[in-house]
């Protein structure tokens, strides 16, 4: 059985090249919802690795905490190859870091809710700001709209 592991760094290969990279929390909740049902529509076990990434205390990751060594040479792949990645990598543990995938492409799991809850939102603080944000962003949207029409 594959056992993906989604890290997130300030570093990444990309194309074979060590760069530097700072996937934020839009990355981080996008790569969390693609790879996680992505993985459990095939079976695969998931995990999530923050060690090294800035935003590692305000995520609650135990469940799926990935307790052997990490490698340092984390690959970024592209959201848009990201289960052709998984699908075709022979490794028994498969390390990555992605900014999701495909939208239209989510395969749902009844488990994602309560899994995305624990990990985003079991913390008080991230909680309320991701709570602002999308109110925040909600009314820059409602204002435009409203403009238009007006």
């Amino acid at each position: 059985m594959k056992n993906v592991i989604l890290c997130f760094r300030h570093e990444a290969f990309f194309n074979g090249s060590l760069d530097t990279t700072f996937c934020g929390l839009g990355d981080i909740i996008k790569g969390f919802v693609h790879t996680y049902s992505y993985c459990k529509s095939k079976g695969y076990n998931f995990y999530l690795n923050l060690d090294g990434h800035c935003l590692k205390s305000f995520l609650n990751f135990k469940k799926f905490k990935y307790n052997s060594k990490i490698p340092d040479n984390i690959p970024f792949i592209n959201g848009r190859n990201l289960e052709n990645y998984i699908s075709t990598n022979e490794n028994e543990n498969i390390f990555l870091m992605t900014d999701g995938g495909n939208p239209g492409r989510l395969f749902y799991s009844s488990e994602l809710v309560n899994d995305f809850e624990n990990v985003f939102f079991s913390r008080k603080l991230i909680k309320i700001t991701l709570i602002v944000l999308i109110s925040f962003m909600h009314a820059l949207v409602m204002e435009k709209w409203f403009a238009k029409i007006f």
